[in-house]
């Protein structure tokens, strides 16, 4: 919608019925991978548009991502997991380029959208997510850094479509 060009889309996840909500297409993708579910459906809507589906993951294909983080004029990350929102924010920040976090949390109470950008002074999402904190703005996972075994387990969104594409929509903003 925003005139964007060309898309890289990674995940290595299929669409599962339970996470259906949280994508934009039918249950007719429902078992098939998630970038090309998607890819199909960014075609149908905007045929111009190049995407380029990589069942990658994020964490485990790092050595993968550098690269294309290199490439890639803007990365935004959509994952609400702790895990790949970290590597994404430390490898958009090694590759120079401006990153944009956009999840979903704590059961869908808050929508957090992060742009991180890689100049000096602007931090990574640690640092970003502290500063936050220390400032009493937000912090609705607390205890995720806790030692093991003392925190609570990150649980997948279960926000309703309607809020996730709010949050989508300010985040391609």
């Amino acid at each position: 919608m925003y005139g964007v060009h060309r898309i890289s889309l990674v995940d290595d996840d299929r669409l599962r019925w339970h996470n259906l909500v949280r994508h934009q297409t039918t249950r007719h993708a429902v078992g098939q991978y998630k970038v090309e579910a998607i890819s199909q459906a960014i075609r149908q809507r905007w045929p111009a548009t190049e995407v380029v589906p990589l069942r990658l993951n994020v964490i485990s294909d790092a050595n993968l991502m550098r690269p294309l983080f290199r490439r890639c004029a803007l990365i935004v990350c959509a994952a609400d997991g702790v895990a790949p929102r970290r590597v994404v924010s430390h490898l958009a920040r090694r590759a120079s380029k401006t990153a944009i976090l956009a999840c979903v949390l704590m059961d869908g109470a808050f929508g957090e959208i992060i742009r991180l950008r890689p100049w000096p002074g602007w931090g990574c999402l640690l640092c970003q997510r502290a500063y936050l904190a220390s400032t009493g703005a937000m912090d609705p996972e607390p205890t995720l850094d806790s030692g093991y075994g003392t925190g609570t387990m990150h649980r997948p969104m279960t926000a309703v479509g309607s809020d996730l594409a709010l949050v989508g929509q300010y985040a391609a903003k």
